[in-house]
């Protein structure tokens, strides 16, 4: 992914209108150097107008749907936050970088990125696992 562009969950790119947008990815010096190997989680938040939440989270089942369906999917959801009524949570969970890139790229196009008003997603790469 290239510095300053954030792909939300739903596949489209955020260009949100508030200036207090925040990016953290694999080339952003927040989010460490490039990730290569290894599980991936993307993990964060998405912030829409109150009101449009449902709507928001509505539009998004088949991307959900195809996202858990993609080769390499671990796990993928979004889910409405319990406390913040604008907060969409954001969680993904693949077996590579390669898994997401792939459904990065064969993702679908929408509309949904112009509802979001801010964001901080992040990228991880997980070197192991074990019990909780």
């Amino acid at each position: 992914m290239p510095r300053g562009r954030l792909i939300c969950a739903t596949g489209s790119e955020v260009r949100p209108s508030a200036p207090a947008y925040r990016l953290r990815s694999g080339g952003d010096p927040v989010g460490g150097g490039p990730y290569r190997g290894g599980m991936i989680i993307v993990s964060g938040w998405i912030r829409v107008d109150p009101g449009a939440r449902d709507d928001y989270l509505r539009g998004c089942v088949t991307v959900v749907e195809q996202a858990r369906a993609a080769s390499g999917c671990l796990d993928f959801t979004l889910g409405a936050d319990l406390v913040e009524t604008g907060r969409i949570n954001v969680y993904e969970r693949w077996e590579s970088q390669e898994a997401l890139e792939a459904f990065r790229g064969s993702g679908p196009e929408d509309d949904r990125s112009a509802m979001i008003r801010d964001a901080d997603v992040a990228r991880y790469q997980i070197s192991g696992v074990g019990p909780a």
